[in-house]
């Protein structure tokens, strides 16, 4: 009967873990448009090997921080490094590095040159 007990717990328990981290994951990107992750202003995060946005839209010559959460949570050093050589913030091991885009409209594609996995597009609109 306790051995009964104590499973029935567990099993409630970890109903419940599953209902509340499912419930949370959902609102955290429920109804964001594809690049917009809750991330507004000037500031393109990286969390768990992903920028977000992964598609950002910036005026000429704007700057851009970049905030590195796996180095806060992991110690991961990142990079976001465009393309065509045109910006890069350099080795990102604390938490913040700075990108400027360039003034010439377009789209410019960008990586991790420690993770080339790691991906996104900086429009700049004219």
């Amino acid at each position: 009967m306790k051995r009964a007990i104590t499973m029935l717990s567990l099993v409630g328990m970890l109903a419940l873990a599953g209902t509340t981290f499912a419930g949370s994951a959902g609102a955290a990107t429920k109804g964001a448009p594809h690049g917009i992750r809750g991330v507004a202003g000037n500031t393109i995060k990286i969390d768990f090997f992903t920028y977000r946005p992964d598609l950002f839209t910036a005026a000429p010559g704007q700057t851009i921080r970049v905030l590195n959460l796996d180095w806060v949570k992991r110690q991961i050093p990142h990079t976001l490094t465009s393309r065509d050589g045109l910006f890069d913030t350099g080795l990102i091991k604390h938490n913040i590095g700075y990108i400027t885009v360039p003034n010439a409209p377009g789209d410019y594609g960008f990586f991790c040159q420690i993770h080339p996995f790691m991906h996104g597009h900086v429009i700049v609109e004219g």
